[in-house]
């Protein structure tokens, strides 16, 4: 019987690959399983190393700014050959670099991001992906855009902030240090900019954003947003997905050439997943928590629909299930859902004890797998 482990990582707990290498682990107690695993991502953290891993891009690192203004390394990934780069900005407008004193949207940049996109222009590089998942920013993008030599009047162009927004009066475009690039925006999201279900309603609490300053966020984006659609003679406020990681895909899109597409089909796609699923009698996939948000353009939906598709059973494994229907992923083909938490334990405890619960977990399906034959 052939197995395919393909899961997204633990948050907190473990990267896909290690998700995947331990279910293997208990898996492979019975020896007459074939096994094969499949690192994932939903276009957030982990994303770059997908790539790394499935297709002839190389690794780049370099010194950029971190979301808090200090200088840190990080990667990228370019293929000099057809002139590409691939950019995940949690490297660089990640959350998980900061620690929690330190998240707070009002006061975080993307300026990174744009460093990363100057530096592969520099290397001859003209078309860019961005996978936007994981950031600790609601700058609206205007980080990156100064750091790719547009000047916003008004505010220190070193280092945008939300905090910064209110205070641009206008925009020069007359120090671009790019041109003639294309840039592909990978969400896995379809918010608004602005309103009920925009950048700071929904995700700026997720960042350390307080109660209070929600509000002042989203003046602060709406006055942005004014400046920007009056220089550029555009408007994506509304546009589905410009909402992703704070509004970079609203700033780019106002002023570059960029497509935004669902990031979970272009990484299972660079990963020839569909094949992978076509060749395999089960697929194990799962993350950390099992909650609404997955099956509305997670990773888990997309595996869910793929399974469908070829008419391949599937199991999830979950560190958690909470508020989620169940019935979409049994409609799909899902033979089972299992959380690993033990309802006794503090969320501590289970991210400690992650490793070892993932291992029994493959050790009891690798046991009904048996029992069934």
């Amino acid at each position: 019987m052939k197995i395919l482990i393909a899961p997204d990582s633990f948050k907190n707990a473990l990267s896909s690959l290690d998700v995947a290498k331990r279910l293997k682990k208990g898996l492979i107690v019975n020896k007459s399983l074939e096994i094969s695993i499949q690192q994932l991502s939903d276009g957030g953290e982990g994303t770059l190393d997908v790539i790394l891993e499935n297709t002839l891009f190389e690794k780049e690192t370099i010194a950029v700014t971190n979301p808090i203004g200090k200088r840190i390394n990080s990667s990228y990934a370019i293929n000099k050959k057809e002139k590409s780069a691939f950019i995940e900005i949690a490297q660089s407008a990640g959350l998980e670099l900061l620690k929690n004193e330190e998240q707070n949207p009002l006061y975080t940049t993307t300026y990174g991001v744009g460093e990363m996109i100057v530096d592969a222009y520099k290397k001859g590089i003209q078309n860019f992906t961005l996978s936007l998942g994981g950031s600790a920013t609601n700058d609206g993008g205007a980080g990156l855009l100064s750091a790719l030599g547009i000047q916003f009047i008004g505010v220190d162009n070193r280092y945008i902030s939300n905090s910064d927004l209110k205070n641009i009066n206008k925009v020069n475009l007359e120090n671009l240090k790019i041109k003639d690039c294309k840039f592909k925006i990978l969400v896995d999201v379809n918010n608004p900019l602005l309103g009920k279900n925009g950048a700071t309603q929904i995700y700026a609490s997720q960042k350390g954003a307080k109660k209070e300053d929600l509000q002042i966020l989203e003046n602060n984006l709406s006055h942005f947003v004014k400046i920007v659609s009056k220089t550029t003679n555009t408007n994506y406020k509304n546009f589905e997905g410009c909402g992703a990681a704070g509004g970079i895909a609203f700033g780019l899109k106002s002023f570059f050439d960029v497509e935004i597409v669902s990031g979970i089909t272009e990484i299972m796609n660079a990963c020839n997943l569909e094949q992978q699923i076509k060749d395999s009698d089960l697929v194990i996939s799962g993350e950390g928590s099992l909650d609404s948000q997955s099956q509305n353009g997670k990773l888990l939906s997309g595996i869910a629909s793929m399974c469908y598709q070829n008419k391949k059973p599937f199991i999830i494994v979950a560190g958690k299930v909470e508020d989620v229907e169940m019935e979409y992923f049994f409609s799909k083909g899902c033979k089972a859902i299992i959380p690993i938490q033990d309802k006794h334990q503090t969320l501590k405890e289970s991210i400690q004890r992650t490793s070892e619960m993932l291992e029994n977990v493959g050790v009891n399906i690798a046991d009904l797998i048996s029992l069934i034959k």
